[in-house]
């Protein structure tokens, strides 16, 4: 196994090496920002459909229009009727995986069922879970209390490496093995035939990792990792000097790479590098993206969305939906109330009561907005409500 160190990077480095890339980031002002309290303690965050999942001490709760409201569990005879304490949540090929006190459930539109793997788990507490694979083929790995194991739609299987007597500080599939670590000690198995190779040396103490089925980013206390397809590594310090930026949480982006949350502010990966998105005001520990490429990150008590995604602006891609969405029934001569939708004066003056009849579906009377034209109008009033 090599290392080599570099200021730039552009092809990836070969199988089982490792190149550390060294370089800061710059960060700008600070983006708009909208701020949620809760009472409730939050623990782990994803992202479902392009909305924002929060685990919580008490249940899921899923971004909407006027905040976040609480994900209902559809039960069946013998079934939990609320998750619990949240633990862990990844995604799999449809919707979220979430483990609780309670046990598994899945997301199933825009409620909860029970996962009948919970049998499996009973008692257990859950530190991570990754998925891999689709409905019949799915593979689901699961860091518990008693251990590491791989659910399978055949087989239940415990896993341990030689010389690890402790938990795993972080775990993530890949398409044909998954990726385990134990601090600064990074394991790629092979579960076809239960062959392992450890990761160069250099990583940095490992706390989080996600991955599109082919290529894997990691939290590192030495910055930001990536473990590409071909089997290489790359470590993104983050910083001019020698001391590398820590990343506390990492996650996928809209743009089939990773966005991290570093010591310092956010930084996506991109083609060319590490590039700033916005510092950060308040001390986190959690990060999403949701579906308008805004980012969101979160402590204990407070999340906030960071918009720095695709700004939305009120002409003309708002205005279009109000005129023609609107218009039919409160241009003159109409039968509602006379407003000119088209005005953004107008519209900013009535904001609030036009978020909360399209939220609670009050407007347009008689039907529902298309999703896209609705998910657009709660986007520009999240952001801002530009001109």
């Amino acid at each position: 196994m090599g290392l080599a160190c570099s200021t730039s990077t552009t092809e990836t480095p070969p199988p089982g090496t490792l190149e550390i890339v060294s370089g800061g980031v710059s960060f700008g002002e600070p983006p708009f920002q909208t701020d949620y309290s809760f009472s409730e303690t939050i623990t782990t965050m994803a992202s479902y459909e392009g909305d924002i999942l929060l685990g919580t001490n008490t249940g899921v709760f899923i971004q909407g229009a006027l905040g976040f409201k609480e994900l209902p569990v559809f039960a069946t005879l013998g079934d939990p009727m609320e998750t619990g304490a949240v633990q862990a949540m990844t995604p799999r090929s449809e919707g979220i995986l979430i483990a609780a006190d309670n046990g598994l459930f899945h997301t199933f539109e825009w409620a909860l069922l029970a996962s009948p793997l919970s049998e499996l788990l009973t008692g257990q507490t859950v530190r991570a879970l990754s998925c891999s694979g689709s409905n019949g083929d799915e593979t689901v790995w699961v860091d518990a209390s008693d251990g590491l194991f791989r659910i399978t739609n055949t087989s239940f299987d415990a896993v341990s490496f030689p010389d690890q007597e402790g938990d795993p500080s972080a775990l993530g599939a890949l398409e044909n093995s998954v990726l385990v670590a134990y601090g600064d000690t990074v394991y790629d198995l092979s579960p076809d035939d239960w062959t392992f190779t450890t990761a160069p040396e250099g990583l940095g103490v490992i706390t989080t990792i996600v991955t599109d089925g082919q290529t894997a980013y990691m939290a590192s206390d030495q910055g930001l990792v990536v473990r590409h397809s071909g089997g290489g590594y790359t470590r993104y310090t983050l910083s001019d000097t020698n001391t590398a930026a820590a990343v506390r949480h990492v996650t996928l982006n809209n743009a089939g790479s990773a966005t991290a949350l570093t010591t310092n502010g956010i930084v996506s990966l991109g083609p060319d590098g590490p590039s700033a998105l916005a510092p950060i005001a308040t001390e986190s520990n959690l990060l999403s993206v949701d579906g308008f490429g805004d980012v969101w990150v979160s402590n204990a008590q407070s999340a906030a969305r960071l918009s720095v995604g695709d700004t939305v602006t009120f002409a003309p891609t708002v205005s279009d939906i109000m005129d023609s969405q609107c218009s039919g029934c409160h241009a003159e001569g109409s039968v509602g109330p006379k407003h000119d939708f088209t005005n953004y004066g107008v519209v900013l003056a009535m904001a609030d009561t036009i978020l909360e009849r399209v939220a609670t579906k009050q407007m347009p009377q008689g039907y529902e907005l298309e999703t896209a034209d609705y998910e657009t109008i709660l986007s520009w009033f999240a952001s801002g409500m530009n001109p």
